[in-house]
């Protein structure tokens, strides 16, 4: 989405569009992905390494141990170096995919198999308490992930105007042109 929205901008010279309050603009859809993938990556990782990995047996492949590991420092280095805001008011995206995801698993383990050998068939509380913990993680790790984006925002905002300020001596004129 973010590569065809700069082809069209930057290749094509065609305007991104305005800022209306339609949530299909592409910089919507590209900060929901990109929050969806953190808040899930993260999850997913953490959870695996804890209560999947050592519960397989080896030997362990390579994709296995990169796809559960190389992704998440991916996309913590595409939003520092990137201006996407993730907002607190966005958790409930993350919340309907969590549930989704987890009433997924939890369909599948109970008519299927089981996913995850610590997921089991859902008969026993603890498995029931994994999805309880999964739920209050990942909504725990957007809000995170909220504030700090927050914070990010509002140093570099104070520093900008600061250092504009700076620059203006005593007797420099200020001109506010309003519509």
């Amino acid at each position: 989405m973010a590569a065809y929205a700069h082809f069209k901008h930057d290749t094509r010279g065609q305007a991104l569009g305005e800022d209306t309050s339609s949530p299909f603009n592409l910089w919507k859809v590209v900060t929901a992905l990109l929050t969806l993938c953190l808040v899930d990556q993260l999850v997913i990782s953490l959870f695996y390494w804890a209560t999947v990995h050592p519960t397989l047996d080896p030997p362990h492949n390579y994709w296995r141990i990169m796809k559960h590991s190389f992704i998440v420092p991916l996309l913590l280095v595409d939003w520092l170096l990137g201006k996407i805001v993730i907002e607190y008011r966005h958790v409930w995206g993350t919340i309907f995919y969590l549930l989704c995801y987890l009433s997924l698993m939890y369909s599948y383990s109970s008519n299927v198999k089981q996913i995850y050998k610590i997921s089991g068939t859902f008969d026993e509380p603890g498995n029931w308490a994994f999805i309880f913990i999964v739920m209050i993680f990942g909504i725990a790790s957007h809000m995170f992930f909220s504030t700090v984006s927050k914070w990010r925002h509002q140093n570099s905002s104070s520093t900008t105007a600061s250092a504009a300020l700076a620059k203006l001596g005593e007797h420099d004129l200020i001109l506010v042109v309003l519509p």
